[in-house]
């Protein structure tokens, strides 16, 4: 069982995650202090999940709030 604050199958906690999201897009930097391969995953997976669910356009991190207001893990492959 993980904490509140864990997505499923995740190791990293929402915030961490958001604020890497929100670092890389508004600064172009990855955080130093995480992997970014891990990183440039959650990346490619939130964009391809906003694509898939809203189409061009959307602002990545207005889809990672709504896609967990949805029920949706925005970083996980799956979609």
């Amino acid at each position: 069982m993980k904490p509140e604050g864990y997505f499923r199958r995740f190791q990293a906690p929402i915030h961490t995650i958001l604020d890497c999201l929100h670092q890389r897009v508004s600064s172009g930097r990855w955080n130093p202090e995480l992997p970014k391969s891990r990183q440039r995953h959650w990346l490619a997976a939130l964009k391809r999940k906003a694509l898939a669910y809203f189409g061009i356009g959307i602002n990545w991190l207005d889809a990672f709030s709504r896609l967990v207001n949805m029920g949706r893990i925005p970083v996980s492959r799956a979609i």
